[in-house]
């Protein structure tokens, strides 16, 4: 953790200004013409030229690192998104799947919505289901009469009127 601290503050734009800036001014002080023969800086001229060779090599050095810092980071994030992508395909096929799944639940409920319609046409026919509330309504007063023999005979109150026609029709 350090050592990433240590090379990100190293490879950061500030750092590498400052060394451009000292390469600049040890290049001016190693080459500028006549400049050994100034007092002040006559001395300097030699070790000026080997800082500016080693603060170029220093300032390479520290612009591969962060290049490949920069490159590793890239390479981090485009795995990121292929993962994205990915999870996102899958939960695409996933929403496909389960809207198929629906529409054959939604077409086995119309058929069978169908096919009750239909067997409820066909009772609509039959001798047995031509009751209708009037009818149940005698049988129950003829059957359950106000003495109130309990539920099981007052079928219409308690089942309700399909139900009692199909007790009645059972019976």
């Amino acid at each position: 953790m350090i050592a990433d601290l240590f090379w990100h503050v190293a490879s950061s734009g500030p750092a590498l200004g400052i060394l451009g800036l000292l390469l600049l001014l040890c290049l001016v002080v190693g080459w500028l013409p006549f400049a050994k023969y100034i007092p002040v800086i006559g001395p300097e001229v030699l070790p000026a030229r080997l800082v500016a060779l080693l603060v170029a090599l220093l300032i390479a050095f520290l612009a591969g690192v962060r290049s490949a810092d920069q490159r590793a980071t890239l390479d981090s994030l485009k795995a990121a998104l292929a993962v994205q992508s990915a999870d996102l395909d899958i939960a695409s096929q996933s929403a496909a799947d389960a809207n198929a799944r629906a529409a054959k639940i939604e077409q086995a409920a119309n058929d069978q919505k169908k096919a009750d319609d239909d067997y409820i046409a066909s009772l609509k026919s039959s001798p047995a289901c031509l009751l209708d509330d009037s009818d149940i309504r005698a049988l129950e007063r003829r059957w359950c009469g106000s003495t109130g023999r309990g539920t099981t005979c007052c079928l219409a109150g308690c089942l309700g009127l399909d139900a009692a026609r199909r007790c009645l029709s059972v019976s």
